[in-house]
């Protein structure tokens, strides 16, 4: 009986793939397809000599309601926070896509849209384009996620159970929606079932996963999750800002105060925690109505230092914007 064998691997060679080319000046592309492609394509690469936006401009200049153009200005103009005109191009791609009552088979400029309107306050405008970019298998995860947040934000926490389990129905690896329907489970006074919820999303997403510890920490205060929260928040501090946006964008600001806080309890050098988490912390305060403790965060976000902070969250300039008017 044969019981191992082996036989090496001969490679036999390939010819060198050709080498990546720069595309032609945007007007000098005669077809819109490959103008459209070319954008792209800097913009999937990050490519860091080249923008996307003259490509996708020049398709807009030949065809404003360009349903590809709009909708990849629409992703820039999020990227860079100009929430107001990337509303307006989704707007004109699903105009194009929806006319004559077509359902869209293109899901995208729609969840897109949700993002832009939420991101501007209008949570009415932004359930409805979200439930319909759920519409599509492709956006069904991220849509009903979006949504969950939403329903979190309003304090309705069996709708907002709902969608997180859709969006996990769409995509068992959505890890954002186990740490969401985690803090929601908890919310509705069902912790040993959130407790084992974290322990399934920690051995199938995700085990390095800032949120599932800090909703672990939340869920039970234990002796180990708390070391593994603290260690983990210490030696990568810019996570305590993702903490603060992810609270933020799903209402759960008494949440998101105890672990900015524990953050900050623990820290080894106070001098050195970002006034961003400051911020954050003043920002949640308010929103609960504790207007005197919103202003002492504030305002201890003014006496740490400045140096290496780069406010790199979209999610910080509401808050920003906030403590700006009350304290020009």
């Amino acid at each position: 009986r044969e019981l191992i064998a082996y036989s090496p691997v001969r490679l036999e060679p390939e010819p060198k793939p050709l080498a990546v080319v720069n595309p032609v000046t945007p007007a000098n592309i005669k077809n819109d397809e490959e103008l459209f492609l070319a954008g792209q394509r800097i913009f999937q690469i990050q490519n860091p000599t080249l923008d996307a936006d003259p490509y996708y401009e020049e398709l807009l200049r030949r065809d404003p309601d360009n349903i590809s153009a709009n909708t990849g200005m629409g992703i820039l103009d999020l990227k860079d926070g100009k929430f107001s005109s990337a509303e307006g191009h989704f707007k004109k791609a699903i105009d194009r896509l929806t006319f004559q009552f077509t359902a869209p088979k293109n899901g995208e400029p729609l969840y897109y849209l949700g993002v832009a309107l939420k991101a501007q306050g209008k949570f009415d405008e932004a359930f409805t384009a979200f439930y319909k970019a759920a519409w599509s298998q492709e956006w069904k995860s991220p849509a009903y996620f979006s949504l969950a947040e939403i329903a979190s934000s309003h304090g309705d926490f069996v709708a907002a159970l709902n969608y997180a389990s859709r969006s996990l129905d769409a995509n068992a690896l959505n890890v954002r929606a186990y740490g969401l329907k985690a803090a929601i489970i908890r919310h509705l006074n069902r912790t040993p079932e959130a407790i084992d919820l974290l322990a399934m999303a920690t051995e199938k997403t995700d085990p390095l996963d800032v949120r599932l510890m800090a909703e672990k920490w939340l869920a039970t205060k234990d002796v180990k999750a708390t070391q593994t929260l603290v260690t983990t928040l210490n030696a990568h501090p810019a996570t305590i800002q993702e903490m603060g946006a992810e609270y933020a964008e799903a209402g759960l600001w008494q949440d998101g105060t105890d672990v900015l806080m524990k953050a900050v309890e623990t820290a080894k050098d106070k001098a050195n925690i970002s006034p961003l988490v400051y911020y954050y912390l003043g920002d949640f305060a308010e929103k609960m109505g504790n207007t005197k403790t919103a202003a002492d965060y504030r305002h201890q976000a003014t006496l740490q230092s400045a140096e290496y902070v780069f406010p790199f969250q979209y999610e910080m300039q509401p808050v920003l914007r906030r403590a700006m008017e009350v304290n020009p």
